[in-house]
Parts: structure tokens; C-alpha cells; sequence
């Protein structure tokens, strides 16, 4: 075999190497991900979310957190922390949020959010990503801690970095 092909397929195989471990962290860490949104983790999913609907989720979980933070001690509705959640998520994922806050999922498509109604002011559009569920409040205070849990009620654990066999 000559030299210079032995060379680069010793080099092909070190980047798929490469390219199979950093797959590898990444997959690691949006299972944890998967861990810290407790919207995943109560509505007990057979199925898990893919890798953008896991982090679509996260934001709009931050995103709610953020608000209620600037709302101070006022409640925010379920109708309200629904509409962030499923902010440009799929149809499925919105009815998976949905049912697990106890709203029938037929309401999700009941009135457009407030990004759908200026879409529809620009292009004439009305095609939605997005879902609204029911204008009701938490009920009890370990109900709305369940929901808005901590992202991180812990340190994340330290990844390892694993090796190929060369």
C-alpha cells in the first residue's frame, strides 16, 4: 500500500475518532439537558424529544423563568407559562404539554399567540408552530414548583471525554 494513502486514511480514522466523541458529549449533555427542564421529566415521555425540540423546550423554559422573575411575586397563569413553553415547538410536543398540564390538546389551536397574529399582519399567513393552552393558575405552591422548578438544583456532573482506539 502506498505511503501517502496509509497517511490519510490514519488521518480519516483519527477525525471520525474526533467526530464519534464529540457526538458522543453532546448527546451526554442534552440528556442532561432532558434531566433539568421539569416539564420533560413530569410528563414521562415513552419517547424522548429530539435534539431541537430539547432545546427549544430549554429556552422557552428559561424564557418563562426569566418573566417570572420580572413579575416578582406575582403568579403567572398556566395559560401564559403554556404560550412560552410551546413557543415553536411541533404540534406533537405542544399536545405532550398540553395533556400533562391537563388542558385538551384541541385547545392548543383555540386562538393564535401574539407572534402568529403579527406573522399573519405581515404575510397573511396563519400557519402555526406555536400553541396556547387553558388561563388557569397553579393550583398549589408544589404544583408550580414542579413546573418551574430550579433548572439546576445541582452541579452538573463533569463529562468525560472518552478515548478511541487507535
Amino acid at each position: 500500500m502506498p505511503e501517502g494513502v496509509s497517511k490519510k486514511q490514519q488521518r480519516r480514522t483519527k477525525a471520525n475518532c474526533r467526530e464519534r466523541n464529540r457526538m458522543h458529549e453532546l448527546n451526554k449533555a442534552l440528556d442532561i439537558l432532558r434531566l433539568r427542564v421539569p416539564i420533560i421529566a413530569m410528563c414521562n415521555q415513552q419517547q424522548k424529544l429530539s435534539k431541537i425540540e430539547t432545546l427549544r423546550l430549554a429556552r422557552n423554559y428559561i424564557k418563562a423563568l426569566n418573566q417570572m422573575a420580572e413579575k416578582g411575586a406575582q403568579m403567572m397563569s398556566k395559560v401564559d407559562y403554556a404560550r412560552i413553553l410551546c413557543e415553536e415547538l411541533s404540534a406533537t410536543t405542544a399536545n405532550q404539554i398540553a395533556t400533562c398540564l391537563g388542558v385538551p390538546p384541541i385547545l392548543l389551536r383555540a386562538m393564535p399567540t401574539q407572534r402568529q397574529q403579527q406573522q399573519h399582519q405581515v404575510d397573511g399567513t396563519a400557519q402555526s408552530r406555536t400553541a396556547i393552552c387553558t388561563p388557569t393558575n397553579f393550583k398549589t405552591q408544589s404544583e408550580k414548583d414542579v413546573l418551574m422548578g430550579p433548572l439546576f438544583d445541582h452541579q452538573m456532573p463533569r463529562m468525560s471525554r472518552t478515548e478511541c482506539q487507535q
